[in-house]
């Protein structure tokens, strides 16, 4: 009985330790889970801290980018604007803008239409870009001393004095009301969202006109439907010290870049390579 008895505890004793062991190893797997979770979680909240860190890097780089665009833009309008009070700053300005839009024209091509100081009328402006200040502006460009009269039984219909060539709608619309200060005739609406083009043909074609505002791609597409006539003593103005939230100007548009180098190119700047006689009757520019 005692050898049985011995037996039976040496038999307990073991199961017990048994039991302890499956219980450590079975509480050290459980410690591993959690170690593992734990190491999962923090590589997943690291990941998610680079990718955070990499979209706000991105971020404050367009930032940045956006802002030293916008300085660099200043920088250049403020150069310009100080080159404005001259023919021969004007006719500086035009050639830097021709030089970067014109990538497809030949170096000999380009330079036969150079600007010069020919091509440019002058007036002081010491609020230039300021809507308010426009009238005045073409007062002096134009010599006229009160109001602009009418266009006279002469002269053809669709050809304005004045043109007034601005980077957007918006801005057409508000030098177009500022303009109203200076003529009681109905200034001519040469841009695509006020009018349709037929309707803008119709307009001009039945019309003498003292002045017109527009944008370059529509004031082109009615210059070459020949309903918009850019010659004898028409002053074509450029509207190109307004800068947009951007601190972009008429000058700096992508969008509008091409259209306006088309106009410079293709109606305005090839009548000045005439004879000297034939040009007294052609269109000249300013700087607004």
């Amino acid at each position: 009985f005692s050898f049985f008895f011995s037996n039976h505890k040496q038999t307990m004793e073991l199961e017990q330790k048994r039991s302890k062991t499956m219980q450590k190893e079975e509480e050290a797997v459980a410690v591993d889970a959690e170690v593992s979770t734990l190491e999962a979680v923090n590589e997943g909240n690291s990941s998610d801290n680079i990718k955070g860190n990499k979209k706000k890097s991105k971020k404050k780089s367009g930032a940045q980018q956006k802002k030293n665009k916008a300085a660099l833009y200043q920088l250049l309008h403020e150069k310009r604007i100080d080159m404005m009070n001259t023919a021969d700053g004007n006719a500086k300005i035009l050639w830097d803008f021709l030089l970067t839009n014109t990538p497809a024209m030949g170096v000999d091509e380009r330079n036969k239409l150079k600007p010069t100081e020919d091509h440019f009328v002058v007036a002081q402006c010491s609020d230039r870009g300021n809507k308010d200040a426009l009238p005045s502006f073409c007062k002096s460009l134009l010599g006229v001393d009160k109001q602009l009269v009418n266009a006279g039984k002469k002269r053809p219909h669709g050809a304005p004095k004045l043109l007034v060539v601005c980077g957007s709608a918006l801005r057409c619309i508000a030098l177009r009301e500022s303009l109203k200060s200076i003529t009681d005739k109905q200034i001519a609406k040469l841009f695509s969202k006020h009018m349709k083009m037929d309707q803008q043909k119709a307009f001009l074609e039945s019309r003498r006109l003292v002045a017109a505002v527009g944008t370059p791609a529509r004031v082109v597409s009615l210059v070459e439907a020949g309903s918009l006539k850019l010659h004898k003593d028409c002053v074509v103005v450029l509207d190109a010290s307004f800068q947009d939230d951007k601190k972009r100007s008429l000058l700096d548009l992508n969008d509008i870049g091409p259209a306006l180098a088309k106009l410079l190119t293709t109606h305005l700047l090839p009548q000045q390579q005439e004879d000297e006689s034939a040009r007294k009757d052609r269109c000249k520019m300013a700087m607004f």
